[in-house]
């Protein structure tokens, strides 16, 4: 969060983290829906 603070200047206020667990099957991404996901992709 400090980091987006100062790289893109949003304040902490409006900055929200998340921890969420899901299958692979469930994960949706930018480029792709489902399928196994790693760390490394």
């Amino acid at each position: 969060m400090d980091a987006v603070a100062e790289r893109f200047g949003v304040p902490e206020s409006n900055q929200k983290v998340v921890f969420t667990e899901h299958e692979g099957s469930r994960m949706v991404g930018y480029d792709r829906v489902g399928d196994d996901w790693s760390e490394s992709a």
